[in-house]
């Protein structure tokens, strides 16, 4: 399973990251993090189905920042 980390509001970005680096065994295949201006957002990814780095969460539009944690069974559909 994947590691997630977000803190809301201001934050000590090293307490972020040693915290951060204490669930990377979560997701040891890739990790990202982002700060907006309202947090940080941290993903350790553990790669099952879709090893390619554009599932690569945090997903980052102009409006949007999204964390998921999510298992689709019947992926095959939507090929």
């Amino acid at each position: 399973m994947c590691g997630f980390l977000f803190t809301e509001g201001e934050v000590s970005e090293p307490l972020f990251l040693d915290s951060f680096a204490l669930i990377q065994h979560r997701g040891p295949d890739q990790s990202k993090v982002i700060k907006a201006p309202w947090g940080i957002f941290g993903f350790h990814r553990l790669s099952i189905m879709d090893t390619s780095e554009h599932v690569l969460q945090p997903f980052v539009t102009e409006a949007i920042r999204l964390l998921c944690n999510v298992e689709i069974y019947n992926e095959h559909l939507f090929r």
